[in-house]
């Protein structure tokens, strides 16, 4: 059951989160091999990067912890071609993007 739930919650963020691309850069996006995460911070706070598969599995938790200011960069790799779901978590703010391995 909590994986249902998981997975219409990364739906629905998904469907409803504003401005994504303002808050997180993915490229390439859909990938061959690996796609890069970037993002900046204006202030210090709770940084959270998990990729889900699209049964709503936890695949891989990027980053979870308090960044200062600043820019980062993170690479993903993911083995099995297919879509996935990224969500990323900055102080309350989540949201949700799919992202596709060619």
């Amino acid at each position: 059951m909590k994986k249902y739930l998981t997975l219409l919650f990364l739906i629905f963020s998904f469907l409803t989160a504003p401005i994504f691309a303002e808050e997180l850069e993915i490229y390439p996006n859909p990938f061959l091999e690996n796609t890069t995460l970037s993002y900046g911070l204006s202030e210090s706070t709770d940084v959270s990067i998990q990729v889900y598969d699209a049964l709503g599995n936890l695949l891989e938790v990027v980053v979870n912890e308090t960044q200062q200011i600043g820019d980062y960069e993170y690479n993903l790799s993911i083995e099995k071609s297919g879509m996935y779901y990224l969500q990323f978590t900055k102080g309350t703010k989540i949201y949700t993007k799919r992202i596709i391995k060619s």
